[in-house]
């Protein structure tokens, strides 16, 4: 039997899963902006808008499916994905003064 999940209002759905796009409940915040996903590994920044207890049930709710879920504290900058952005399967961009 599959698992059902649901994940952040962020985007799609996660592959190979059934995981379906509305919010975390609260105290749980997460920000489209702040969440990159890079193969089974998805970097949140912890920010103003997303924050640890967010990322907790995130991790919580994608960890079975074989996803890793790792906080970056950002600052000087509005989002993870001003300071990080995958430009293609293997290049990163970074600003590393913003994480």
């Amino acid at each position: 039997t599959s698992a059902n999940c649901t994940i952040s209002s962020w985007g799609r759905s996660l592959p190979n899963t059934n995981c379906t796009g509305i919010p975390p409940p609260p105290p749980g915040t997460l920000e489209g902006g702040d969440i990159l996903r890079h193969g089974r590994d998805i970097y949140v920044g912890l920010s103003a808008r997303s924050n640890r207890e967010g990322i907790d049930q995130l991790s919580r709710l994608v960890s079975k499916f074989g996803y890793a879920v790792h906080a970056l504290p950002i600052s000087g900058c509005l989002h993870l994905k001003s300071s990080v952005t995958l430009v293609a399967a293997d290049t990163v961009l970074v600003q590393p003064e913003w994480i």
